[in-house]
Formats: C-alpha cells, sequence, structure tokens
C-alpha cells in the first residue's frame, strides 16, 4: 500500500483545540479508521486544502521532510495516531538537496525531481498562508 501526503491550510486556534486532548479522546472513538475519518471531516470544515494537490508519495514528503528537518526546519505537532503529521512553521532559506538522491532509494534522478518539486510546492504553500494559519501537512 503507497503511503499519501495531504497538505491544508488550518487555524492555529484549532490546533489548539485539537491538542489538548488526546485526539481519539475528543472525538469519543476508539477505532483508528473512524478517527482518521472524523480528522478529515474536520479539515473539510475547518481548512482549506492546498492546491495544487502533492502528486508523490507520502514516503517521498517524509523523506524531504526529515532531510529539511536536519537543515533546520522547524515543524510543530498535532497529536494523533493515524499517520503523520507535520505542522509547518519555518523553513531554512537555502535547502541543500545534495546527497538527497541518496536518501531516498530510488533513482537518484527522479529522488532529486521529486525533493525539488516538493520543496517548490512547501515554499508555495508557506507563503500563500493567511495570518494565523499554519501549513499542516498529513502523511498516511
Amino acid at each position: 500500500m503507497s503511503s499519501i501526503a495531504s497538505l491544508y491550510f488550518i487555524d492555529r486556534r484549532l490546533v489548539r483545540r485539537l491538542n489538548r486532548r488526546p485526539l481519539r479522546e475528543l472525538l469519543g472513538d476508539r477505532d483508528e479508521m473512524r478517527v482518521a475519518a472524523r480528522v478529515l471531516d474536520l479539515l473539510d470544515a475547518y481548512a482549506r486544502e492546498v492546491e495544487p494537490e502533492y502528486d508523490w508519495s507520502g514516503y517521498c514528503m517524509q523523506s524531504v521532510l526529515t532531510h529539511l528537518e536536519e537543515q533546520g526546519a522547524r515543524f510543530g505537532t498535532l497529536r494523533r495516531r493515524c499517520g503523520l503529521t507535520y505542522l509547518v512553521e519555518t523553513l531554512p532559506r537555502h535547502i541543500d538537496l545534495t546527497g538527497y538522491e541518496d536518501l531516498f532509494g530510488q533513482d537518484p534522478e527522479e529522488a532529486l525531481m521529486a525533493a525539488e518539486d516538493t520543496v517548490a510546492l512547501l515554499r508555495t504553500a508557506t507563503a500563500a498562508r493567511r495570518a494565523g494559519e499554519l501549513l499542516l501537512i498529513m502523511v498516511g
């Protein structure tokens, strides 16, 4: 099964509300699939999806985010158990993708293209945020 990555703009106040208690407790359910569906319902109601959609796999996004974190990118967290979640706070001004092609474990040329596309989308999305919004990236 392939992993996917979805990007949203979400109000900081909603993130604080969701982080007050574990998400399962907040949503009143113990079933992972129902919790995931409810999270998506919350996002549909209170977040805006980033356009264009992310075309690479969630594994690629996760790999690029890990690489960026090593270079100084800061990510907040949203407490949840269904997949990985990143709240993008800042990206480094200069992003060095040297050596990235070896990190992803794929064709080096394709891996570098995927990383460059991912960074370009993250830069565009962070620049398009409205005041009080965070960029939410869900990988799962």
